[in-house]
C-alpha cells in the first residue's frame, strides 16, 4: 500500500515585527542615555609684542603647462 506523502511547508519567519523591536530598543536607549557635559579649560593666551602692521610682501606664482 502506497501512502501520499503531505507537502510540508517551508517554515519563514516574519522579521518585520523583530526590526520594529529592534529599533524601539534603540531609541528607547538614545533617548534614556545621560550626556556628559565638557567643562571648558582656561587657557592663557600669549600676548602680541608689537602693534606694528606686518609689510606687504608680494609674491607670484606661475604654472606651466609641463610643470
Amino acid at each position: 500500500m502506497k501512502f501520499r506523502r503531505q507537502k510540508i511547508d517551508d517554515v519563514q519567519i516574519n522579521l518585520t515585527p523583530l526590526i520594529d523591536v529592534v529599533f524601539l530598543l534603540l531609541i528607547f536607549f538614545m533617548v534614556s542615555t545621560t550626556f556628559n557635559q565638557s567643562t571648558e579649560l582656561t587657557i592663557d593666551l600669549p600676548t602680541a609684542t608689537s602693534n606694528a602692521p606686518s609689510s606687504d610682501v608680494s609674491q607670484n606664482v606661475e604654472t606651466r603647462y609641463h610643470g
